[in-house]
């Protein structure tokens, strides 16, 4: 449909959807969108670091592949952990 073709008062109301403000938005929803934006972050940092340090003492210790999986976990729970706790946060606001 070719916007000429369209009534007067059909453009209008089209021009007044369009232009009217968003409602605003409050500075605590902003926060969790913050808060939220980082869980998948440092669920991978934690795994990465978890296995990244068992790895290393792997190579140091001769012990391998055993500190790699210990760290791999302990990485995983503290991730885990990680997401619990930015989730409770997000709950109690």
């Amino acid at each position: 449909m070719i916007l000429t073709e369209l009534r007067p008062r059909r453009i209008g109301q089209l021009l007044a959807a369009y232009t009217r403000p968003m409602t605003p938005t409050s500075p605590t929803t902003w926060q969790l969108i913050g808060q939220m934006s980082t869980i998948g972050m440092s669920f991978v940092f934690a795994l990465v670091l978890g296995f990244g340090g068992g790895y290393w003492l792997d190579g140091l210790l001769g012990t391998k592949p055993w500190l790699s999986f210990l760290g791999f976990f302990l990485g995983l729970a503290a991730g885990i952990l990680n997401v619990y706790r930015v989730m409770q946060l997000a709950n109690k606001k």
